[in-house]
């Protein structure tokens, strides 16, 4: 038998490949709710995750 602290990884990744988490769009309409009401655009810094070549 496993060790339960190994029994217990082994089932958050299996939570996890079911069910994602992603903090983007966990927290995006947060973001937005603090932006000024004035905001007509925004710069998104986030670095390109595929560049191109």
């Amino acid at each position: 038998m496993a060790p339960p602290a190994h029994r217990l990884l082994q089932a958050l990744d299996r939570f996890n490949a079911a069910h994602p988490w992603d903090h983007n769009a966990h927290y995006h309409r947060w973001i937005l709710r603090q932006l000024p009401h004035r905001s007509g655009s925004a710069l998104d810094t986030e670095p390109l995750k595929h560049r191109v070549r």
